[in-house]
């Protein structure tokens, strides 16, 4: 939390710096993941922050699904005016390797602003369960593919290996 706290210092000094006519009209920041995320906590609050330093609405826009592209596609497809920013989580990095194509290009299409923080991946089974490590499970999925349980932050009916093969 501290870490957040102190982003959102520099955050509310980096507006400072800024044109003093920017915003002249309310910003919508899109996160593009169910609300009660990470991604949408951290966006609501600086969004909330950023309100007060502006002296504008910050309003916080949900548009989840197909791992964060649909409210990332509204992103890049609004007027480049600095009106519209996002908030987007890990799977943002990882949609290119994930997903055989995006409709827009992660590199030329969006410009980093901030880190406002950083999660890390975890994958946990059951002690004493089948899968001692990544590798024995990695060995049972591609035995039996298709048929090993998971549980995910979230679900896209085109997975790219339900389309090829599990792991």
């Amino acid at each position: 939390m501290k870490k957040l706290a102190v982003l959102i210092a520099l955050l509310l000094l980096a507006g400072v710096a800024c044109a003093q006519d920017y915003p002249s009209k309310p910003v919508r920041l899109i996160v593009p993941l169910t609300p009660g995320s990470g991604a949408d906590i951290a966006g609501r609050i600086v969004a909330r922050h950023l309100g007060e330093l502006w002296k504008q609405p910050v309003l916080v826009e949900n548009r989840p699904g197909a791992g964060g592209q649909i409210g990332t596609q509204a992103v890049v497809k609004s007027d480049a005016d600095g009106y519209t920013l996002l908030v987007q989580s890990a799977s943002h990095a990882a949609n290119s390797a994930i997903y055989k194509s995006l409709p827009y290009d992660p590199l030329k299409d969006l410009v980093d602003v901030a880190i406002l923080g950083i999660t890390p991946y975890v994958m946990v089974t059951a002690r004493g369960g089948s899968y001692a490590s990544l590798k024995s499970l990695i060995d049972a999925a591609r035995a039996k593919p298709g048929e090993i349980p998971f549980a995910s932050a979230g679900y896209c009916r085109d997975w790219p290996w339900r389309r090829r093969r599990a792991l």
